[in-house]
């Protein structure tokens, strides 16, 4: 499953940090990620809260799950 976590704060980590341990996601993809969570080999999907940017992200990526 692929996962995208949107935001860069301390809840965005810890779920980030959590999915990651998941077997049931194989790609973890972030919008906005912190440093913390390029260590958990999160892969910065864009960079941009406009939302028509998220969307696009999650068309062309094939994202599953959004949080």
């Amino acid at each position: 499953m692929k996962v995208l976590i949107v935001g860069q704060g301390g809840r965005e980590h810890a779920l980030a940090w959590a999915a990651e341990r998941s077997p049931q996601v194989t790609q973890l993809m972030v919008l906005g990620a912190n440093p913390a969570m390029a260590e958990l080999g999160a892969e910065l999907v864009v960079n941009d809260d406009n939302p028509a940017a998220i969307a696009e992200a999650i068309d062309r990526e094939g994202v599953d799950l959004t949080i």
